[in-house]
C-alpha cells in the first residue's frame, strides 16, 4: 500500500488545495503550495501534504456536517464539537442506507483540508509512510 502510485492518488484527493510541501527535508520550500500538475513532477517521493486534524474541526464545519447528517440544531442537548468523535466512527461505518450522506461527509472533510482515512490506511498509518503531515 505504501507505494508512490498510491501516494499520487491520495494526494489527488486533495487536488487544487494549498496543502503540499514540496521536500519536508529541504527548508528552502517551506511555504505550502496548491497541489496541482504543474508542480507534481518528479519529487513526489519527497513530498508531504500538511492537513488539519478532525480533532481541531472549526464550529463552521462540525455545523456544515451537522447539516449533512440531518441532526438537529436546534435541540439544546446537541454539542457540536462533542459530536467529533460520533463524526469519525461514522466515516468508518459502511451502512448502505447512509453511504452517501457519509460519503458526502468524507468529501467535506477533505475539501477542507482534513486529514481522513484512505482505505485501510488511519491518519497514523498515513503519518507513518510520510505522506502526511498535521498541522499545529
Amino acid at each position: 500500500m505504501n507505494t508512490l502510485e498510491n501516494k499520487a492518488k491520495f494526494f489527488a484527493l486533495y487536488w487544487n488545495q494549498r496543502v503540499l510541501i514540496r521536500n519536508i527535508n529541504n527548508p528552502q520550500y517551506d511555504d505550502k503550495i496548491i497541489l496541482s500538475a504543474y508542480n507534481y513532477d518528479g519529487w513526489l517521493d519527497k513530498s508531504v501534504v500538511e492537513l488539519k486534524s478532525l480533532s481541531s474541526i472549526s464550529d463552521e464545519d462540525a455545523i456544515e456536517i451537522a447539516k449533512l447528517y440531518g441532526w438537529d440544531l436546534k435541540k439544546p442537548y446537541v454539542k457540536l464539537t462533542d459530536q467529533i468523535e460520533t463524526i469519525r466512527r461514522k466515516l468508518l461505518l459502511f451502512d448502505e442506507g447512509k453511504i452517501n450522506i457519509i460519503w458526502n461527509v468524507y468529501l467535506f472533510l477533505i475539501s477542507k483540508g482534513y486529514a481522513v482515512r484512505y482505505f485501510n490506511l488511519s491518519t497514523d498509518r498515513l503519518m507513518d509512510h510520510g505522506w502526511i503531515i498535521i498541522k499545529n
